[in-house]
């Protein structure tokens, strides 16, 4: 199984979904459609999810502030953002709430697919959203799995930290670069002389170095948050050795990058805006509803087979 990004629906499509359906006209998730749940997730195209709302509140501090006792009334919730509250998103985070693995990528150490990491971009974007520590560590971990078993590249590494804002993640990914370049795909002498020269492409300069961020496209430049874009910029300056990659002091890159976003003033202002954002979960206390819904969530795990259910639905729940 691959995770790939959804397409983005039209404003048109957006609004023609979230119009009132006869239950002829809804859409279901065939994974997640159990009469007996009792929330049901309508994501930006339109898919319905029913999913039990003990799960949602074990794995997730917003939704567990929004499910809160004295809300019943919060049987639906519609998720807006065509971006990424799309229905390929929503079924890859409850299926990582549930003790399902997250999909492995396919080739994206040597392909780079943009929808395949904007995928995983998406489920990041969600994770933080609704505050799920859950999906965000289990993520975390496998990037660096997939990091050292080549499943990734350290371009796909570096789009998805800065993602999770997680400077020493992006610092990994410059550290294995090594003598990684874009690949030269085209096949006329006239093509390939335009994709090697920056002066004539907008796109990936090929045979640059693919964390170099004079060889990346604008697109690319653009996306990248200003703090990481500019610690890039300035660690990479005057250190890469075109001729001999392998020759590039990398470690030094890595370090000199993680000192100079942490001085960033935009970046130490994100950091601050995060923390006061964030919500306080309830004080840790296994009575009334809390206990409630922790048990119910450690039922539910053992019933999906997963190993050490205690520790995973108490500490997700912190």
């Amino acid at each position: 199984m691959t995770l790939k990004r959804a397409s983005t629906p039209s404003d048109e499509n957006v609004s023609n979904a979230k119009k009132a359906k006869t239950p002829v006209d809804i859409e279901y998730d065939e994974g997640y459609n159990d009469p007996e749940a009792d929330i049901t997730l309508i994501t930006s195209d339109g898919v319905y999810f029913k999913v039990h709302s003990f799960v949602l509140k074990a794995s997730s501090i917003v939704f567990r502030n929004m499910l809160a006792v004295g809300n019943e009334d919060n049987t639906e919730v519609n998720l807006t953002d065509p971006d990424f509250e799309n229905s390929n998103t929503v079924s890859t985070f409850l299926d990582a709430c549930c003790g399902k693995a997250i999909p492995e990528p396919i080739d994206l150490y040597k392909s780079d697919d943009t929808d395949e990491i904007e995928a995983y971009s998406d489920l990041i974007k969600f994770a933080r959203k609704y505050e799920s520590n859950l999906v965000l560590s289990q993520l975390s971990s496998l990037l660096y799995k997939w990091q050292y078993s080549k499943l990734i590249s350290p371009f796909g590494i570096f789009v998805i930290a800065y993602n999770m804002e997680s400077p020493d993640l992006a610092a990994m990914a410059i550290r294995s670069c090594g003598g990684r370049t874009w690949a030269l795909s085209d096949t006329t002498d006239e093509a390939k002389a335009v994709a090697t020269d920056r002066l004539r492409t907008v796109n990936p300069t090929t045979r640059v170095c693919l964390l170099d961020p004079s060889g990346m496209s604008e697109a690319q430049l653009d996306e990248m948050p200003s703090p990481y874009r500019w610690a890039l910029i300035r660690a990479t300056h005057n250190q890469i050795n075109e001729k001999e990659l392998s020759k590039t002091d990398w470690k030094k890159v890595s370090n000199d990058f993680l000192h100079l976003i942490k001085m960033s003033k935009n970046y130490k202002e994100r950091e601050e805006s995060s923390n006061e954002d964030r919500i306080t979960p309830p004080g840790v206390d296994l009575s009334g509803q809390f206990k409630v819904d922790f048990l119910m969530f450690v039922r539910h795990l053992k019933d999906s087979k997963f190993g050490a259910v205690e520790d995973r639905a108490f500490s997700c729940m912190l």
